[in-house]
C-alpha cells in the first residue's frame, strides 16, 4: 500500500524576502568531515590487531556501511592513524584496517592516560 501525500508549492513571489543561499564550494580539506572526539580513541584501541570494516562498526555501534566508511574511517585514512592492509585492493572482501606508526603512539599515549 502506498500513500502519497501532497503538498502546496510556494511561489518565490511569496518570500520575496527570504534571502537567497548560494551554495559554497568546499576545498579539498575542509570537505573531510571530522571523527567525534569520543569515536576515535575507541577506533585506535580495538584496531591493534587488523580489523574489517564490520568490526569496526561493531566496535562503535555503527550500523550504517557507508556512513561509516565516509565519515569515520575515511578521515582516519586521511591523517594517516589508519592503513588498509591491501592498499591496491581496496574493495577486497578481505580488507583490513591497521593502525599506522602515528597510530601507535596514539594508542601508547591513550594507554598511558587510561592508567592515570
Amino acid at each position: 500500500m502506498r500513500v502519497v501525500i501532497w503538498r502546496p508549492v510556494k511561489n518565490d513571489a511569496d518570500d520575496a524576502a527570504t534571502p537567497q543561499v548560494t551554495p559554497q564550494v568546499a576545498s579539498k580539506d575542509t570537505a573531510t568531515p571530522q571523527v567525534t572526539p569520543q569515536v576515535t580513541p575507541k577506533i585506535i584501541l580495538h584496531c591493534s590487531v587488523p580489523r574489517t570494516l564490520r568490526e569496526i562498526m561493531d566496535c562503535i555501534g555503527l550500523k550504517d556501511r557507508k556512513y561509516c566508511f565516509i565519515h569515520v574511517l575515511t578521515p582516519l585514512l586521511k591523517s594517516e592513524i589508519l592503513e588498509p592492509t591491501q592498499p591496491n585492493a581496496h574493495r577486497s572482501p578481505t580488507q583490513k584496517y591497521r593502525l599506522t606508526a602515528k597510530g601507535e603512539e596514539l594508542k601508547k599515549q591513550l594507554e598511558h592516560d587510561g592508567k592515570k
